[in-house]
């Protein structure tokens, strides 16, 4: 089975030159210049916070030797704050397929100090465990905490996100081919990292030439459900496909068909969802979650196509919300065509 391999860049590591101190040997190396351009990449899955410190770039690589002549994982991490917060630090944790820590798979917290709100920061975090399923960005600060997980190249996402809704997520895909007949075997772990039990779940593996180009794709389903937190292992076998590198594996459920509307959580966050066309009337629930109420909320809806691409952006009604309201809020929009999914923007207090 052929392993999905992280980025990696080769090191050269020196030896102190004689009367000279050596660097810290458990310190991050320095960050690649790639950086920057990893994370304007991942510009499209950001999910800004409203309240918090939240994770806006995240780039894992790996490298044979440290300081300490020891392979090693690195995170380059962004951080942005719509609020200010005193003593902020950071750490890393590598999971394994059942989400649990691995051996040496815990970070030391690493102080990032005090920040004003719309402000950005950025660190390196360093593991020398082995590669890891999924990871968790923790944050801490004066007041309060936040985990951010992840896996491979995705941004992570606040792990209370998916609230009360399934999240299907694809670990450790494995796969090999036979020349003889063209016979595919992938394996993977599908783990449900949301809150709900996931129905009717499908995976669609999409076979890669080394370009990256998609040579030939196959449909997986899976006839149990995937109870919130649990895992299972998948073994999809696919014929007559033709010689391929890499494979990527995207997941859906029976409940994904919410995503669209969007559904409001337990969440302490703001939130819209339950969107709905009601002729040229484009009608929405906005909810409250924080422990105080908001003055002035814009919410502002950027409405994706059934490709996925950005179609339409929509301006609700100001609004004002005590903690834990939920209101409904209705614009008119004219002709709109049928929308896939949505993300929001928030703003309030000015």
């Amino acid at each position: 089975m052929h392993r999905l391999p992280l980025p990696a860049l080769v090191l050269l590591v020196l030896m102190p030159a004689a009367g000279l101190v050596a660097a810290d040997e458990t310190a991050p190396m320095p960050a690649p210049t790639e950086r920057s351009d990893a994370w304007a990449a991942q510009a499209e899955q950001a999910k800004p916070a409203a309240d918090r410190p939240w994770v806006s770039g995240c780039m894992l690589w790996r490298g044979r030797a440290d300081r300490a002549y020891r392979p090693f994982h690195q995170w380059e991490v962004r951080i942005a704050t719509p609020v200010a917060v005193r003593g902020l630090a950071a750490r890393v944790r590598a999971l394994d397929t059942d989400l649990k820590v691995m051996v040496q798979g815990e970070g030391p917290w690493q102080p990032l100090g005090d920040l004003a709100a719309g402000a950005t920061t950025s660190a390196s975090l360093k593991l020398n465990s082995s590669g890891p399923a999924m990871f968790a960005i923790d944050l801490r600060w004066e007041g309060g905490q936040a985990t951010y997980q992840g896996r491979d190249k995705d941004l992570p996402q606040a792990a209370d996100a998916a609230g009360d809704a399934p999240n299907l997520a694809i670990l450790s895909p494995a796969f090999d081919r036979k020349a003889q007949g063209g016979v595919a075997t992938v394996e993977f772990m599908l783990r449900n990292t949301g809150g709900a039990a996931a129905t009717g779940i499908s995976a669609t593996i999409a076979f890669l030439d080394r370009d990256g180009k998609v040579v030939a794709t196959h449909r997986h389903a899976r006839k149990e459900p995937l109870a919130a937190g649990a895992g299972a292992n998948e073994k999809a076998v696919a014929r007559n496909i033709p010689v391929f590198a890499n494979v990527r594996i995207t997941a859906r459920c029976a409940e994904d068909g919410d995503r669209a509307a969007g559904r409001l959580t337990a969440a302490a966050e703001l939130q819209v969802g339950r969107l709905r066309l009601d002729g040229t009337t484009l009608r929405a629930a906005v909810r409250n979650g924080l422990a105080e109420p908001v003055t002035g909320l814009a919410v502002e809806l950027e409405l994706a196509g059934a490709d996925g691409k950005p179609m339409r952006t929509v301006a609700l009604p100001k609004i004002d919300l005590a903690a834990g309201e939920v209101r409904e809020v209705a614009v008119e929009v004219g002709r709109l065509a049928p929308w896939s999914a949505f993300s929001a923007s928030f703003a309030y207090g000015e």
